[in-house]
């Protein structure tokens, strides 16, 4: 999805910017309004030069730590949102068990579960935090 948004970005540019955020509105916002997030996310493309949002874009999805992941060598927990749309579960797992050692905490919701229900997400972000510190306390006192 996100390698198309380049070509994108660089037409967004030559567009005037109220044309690009009406336009932003009604490409992302039939699209968004479904999702609980959705309504944030609108505000976020208005707010902001869509050509600049998609040319972000752009780079997320080009990024590939796969060269150099599997040399993590500190204590590592992942925290998995479970019901990703945006980054499935299953990538996220796949990350996490290329990490030597890493431990996974698994969170029952979204993307944005972070943002929009931080009572569910904090806990596990807490309890990834306390077993890195845990892990890195004991191999600072064995070397």
């Amino acid at each position: 999805m996100f390698t198309g948004l380049l070509g994108m970005s660089s037409v967004a540019r030559l567009t005037p910017g109220t044309v690009r955020r009406r336009v932003a509105g009604r490409i992302f916002g039939s699209r968004l309004e479904q999702s609980p997030i959705g309504a944030w996310i609108i505000e976020e493309l208005k707010r902001n030069d869509p050509a600049t949002v998609l040319q972000a874009g752009w780079s997320i999805g080009r990024f590939s730590s796969a060269d150099w992941i599997g040399g993590v060598d500190v204590p590592t927990a992942c925290v998995v949102t479970t019901q990703d749309n945006v980054v499935s579960p299953r990538r996220q797992i796949r990350l996490a068990e290329s990490i030597p050692g890493a431990e996974i905490i698994r969170v029952a919701g979204d993307h944005g579960v972070c943002v929009m229900d931080p009572g569910r997400f904090v806990p596990a972000l807490l309890d990834a935090s306390k077993r890195v510190a845990t892990r890195s306390h004991r191999s600072s006192r064995a070397g």
